[in-house]
């Protein structure tokens, strides 16, 4: 795969910090998948079930981030549906260390794992929206060449557990075609009505800068 240009990276940095914080609202929700909540659908799943076909590219990676796009394709191209910025956990436990190479050589971690027979849980830390922006045109082209236009944004921490046993394994920052998610269908899943209203704003930001400083890092 031809690795993402180092602008790009630095773009989708501006997009996702574009918003302020002020503007974010944390969701500490949690949800494990293989149960029968929507909230337990992969993206993978979700996104053939809505446009008919699921492909994933990894745009560029290292040892601690990796960008890729989720895509379906649409008269042979490919549509970005979810962009995701994924900080992996410091250190990879042995016993995920072949789910993770799998996913390092291109695999969709939701499936790795669930395949593997591990259980994914998010605990999602904000959900928000990158508002219009020409600072976005990359990302817009990614996905199909759409008119500037608010995106949905999703940060979660996601573990995986396995008999009782449950270990991290990485930070995600999900940017959303609107096509496929707005910010009201994300707050309708992911923010039940017993979750508390007030975000921890120092946590927020300290996810933002762990991704603002893994970007920054592999843009250079």
């Amino acid at each position: 795969m031809k690795p993402l240009p180092a602008v790009t990276h630095l773009l989708i940095l501006v997009c996702l910090l574009s918003s302020s914080v002020s503007a974010l609202e944390a969701v500490p929700a949690r949800a494990t998948v293989g149960t029968q909540s929507r909230q337990s659908l992969l993206n993978s799943s979700r996104i053939r079930a809505r446009f008919g076909n699921y492909g994933i590219d990894v745009l560029e990676q290292d040892s601690q981030v990796r960008v890729s796009r989720l895509y379906s394709r649409e008269q042979g191209e490919k549509i970005t549906r979810t962009l995701a910025v994924v900080i992996y956990a410091g250190d990879i436990a042995p016993e995920i260390l072949a789910e993770h190479q799998s996913i390092v050589a291109g695999g969709s971690i939701g499936e790795v794992f669930e395949n593997s027979g591990w259980g994914v849980e998010k605990v999602t830390r904000y959900l928000g929206e990158i508002p219009a922006s020409l600072d976005c045109a990359e990302i817009y082209a990614l996905m199909g060449g759409i008119q500037p236009v608010g995106l949905a944004t999703q940060v979660y921490e996601l573990s995986v557990c396995k008999a009782g046993q449950c270990m991290a394994y990485a930070t995600i920052a999900e940017v959303h075609h609107p096509d496929y998610f707005d910010q009201a269908q994300l707050q309708e899943i992911w923010n039940p009505e017993n979750v508390p209203a007030n975000p921890n704003r120092a946590e927020v930001e300290g996810l933002m800068n762990a991704v603002k400083q893994q970007l920054t890092r592999i843009a250079h």
